[in-house]
């Protein structure tokens, strides 16, 4: 509530035409608040500004274009992975026809009705070199950037490769067990065709067990 004195100088003011400023002026001088200045003069303070948020879309724009980049990543690394793999495993039933050589006549497995020669060979071995530095590239980078950041193991496409492997290797594993064992029981089961078998199941049974391992970490570390 205003000071009654405080009222009366300032209409006392007013009727000889000092302004509001000059009032205000003498007043604080004779060391009166200038809050209480205000009031009786009827100055309304404006309330100091408030800056402003900046809005987040900028930084959701950086978070799906880093994800993006890493679902592309991803893409890469199992494209470079199957390369391998299965340049790995041509060249492996090379060497088995090599030490275990059989008629194509007497042996129904698929692999075989190929005639390996020297440029087949040859072009596995270059697939090999040019897939191995680039699988070993991305998958050292993606190992040590989803220690540093665990969110990547949610990436849909990381995910979505993870599984068709598994579904894919499984069905090689269980069609190979399939065709040994009608071997097997039709008498047909010889040293070349038990080696590819190995060869095989010894490829897909470790890509299988790998992935497995994987998807019970990222099961793990979303229960944590």
């Amino acid at each position: 509530m205003p000071n009654n004195t405080l009222t009366e100088y300032i209409a006392s003011a007013r009727q000889q035409n000092l302004s509001d400023s000059v009032i205000k002026q003498n007043l604080i001088s004779a060391g009166w608040d200038e809050n209480s200045v205000n009031g009786a003069l009827g100055i309304s303070v404006p309330s100091p500004l408030t800056v402003p948020a900046p809005p987040a879309r900028s930084s959701q724009s950086q978070t799906d274009s880093f994800w993006s980049w890493d679902s592309f990543e991803h893409v890469l690394l199992f494209l470079s992975f199957y390369t391998l793999i299965i340049s790995i495993g041509i060249t492996l039933y090379y060497f088995v026809d090599k030490l275990f050589p059989l008629a194509k006549t007497t042996y129904n497995y698929s692999f075989t009705s190929y005639d390996y020669s020297s440029s087949i060979l040859s072009g596995v071995l270059s697939a090999i070199i040019v897939s191995f530095p680039l699988f070993s590239f991305f998958f050292l980078n993606i190992i040590s950037r989803t220690k540093q950041n665990p969110e990547l193991r949610h990436i849909l496409a990381r995910k979505r490769l993870i599984y068709i492997t598994l579904i894919v290797t499984f069905i090689i594993m269980l069609q190979n067990l399939i065709s040994v064992l009608n071997s097997f029981l039709t008498g047909n089961l010889v040293s070349n065709s038990l080696a590819h078998f190995v060869v095989i199941i010894g490829l897909s049974l470790v890509v299988f067990l790998y992935y497995l391992n994987l998807v019970s970490e990222d099961k793990y570390a979303i229960a944590k």
